[in-house]
């Protein structure tokens, strides 16, 4: 995280690390983090999926509304 360049606005200047809404600024930190809060959502999307209400199969020409 701390590969960014020095104009970065969304880099901490003193650290380098990503600005984040948490105020981590360790980047060993941040990256596990964001790794756990990655894997908790990948939980919850296996035990309630988000279901499309449908979908084309593959190579079926979608059609556009308002399209003839």
């Amino acid at each position: 995280m701390s590969r960014s360049s020095s104009h970065d606005d969304d880099t901490d200047p003193a650290t380098g690390v990503l600005k984040n809404r948490l105020g981590i600024t360790d980047e060993a930190t941040l990256e596990t983090t964001e790794a756990q809060f990655v894997a908790q959502r990948s939980h919850e999307l296996v035990q309630d999926p988000i279901l499309a209400r449908s979908i084309s199969p593959i190579g079926t020409p979608l059609t556009l509304r308002g399209s003839r």
